[in-house]
């Protein structure tokens, strides 16, 4: 299924008056879509990932999926350190996940493509 949205705007992104595409989020595809199973979310949605934090714990509360999101774009935001997400984005999604396993997989020589993956303990 192709869904002409884009996940999760915020100021930082550019957009055009005359774009043909909406933002959505997460919660709102699986009530869009009626949803009923998830066994992986996979993330690299060029930063927004900071946004869509809050919704990937309250879906893995729900649903229990693995995750594998991107956790090194830059963070433009005014006076924020610019690594923040390599920081903030597992600590939060940590600190909130009860019974999963947690591992980073780095695959450059620089900081890019870095994963962090979340695997649950047991499905339910």
């Amino acid at each position: 299924i192709y869904i002409n949205k884009f996940l999760y705007s915020s100021y930082d992104f550019p957009k055009s008056k005359n774009s043909e595409y909406s933002s959505t989020t997460l919660p709102e595809l699986i009530s869009e879509y009626k949803i009923n199973k998830i066994d992986l979310i996979k993330s690299d949605v060029e930063g927004a990932e900071r946004y869509m934090s809050e919704d990937l714990i309250k879906i893995c509360e729900k649903f229990r999926p693995q995750l594998a999101i991107s956790i090194y774009h830059t963070n433009y935001e005014k006076d924020k350190f610019k690594l923040t997400d390599l920081v903030d984005i597992p600590f939060k999604i940590i600190q909130n996940l009860k019974d999963y396993n947690f591992f980073i997989g780095h695959y450059s020589y620089e900081r890019w493509e870095m994963i962090l993956y979340c695997i649950p303990q047991k499905k339910i």
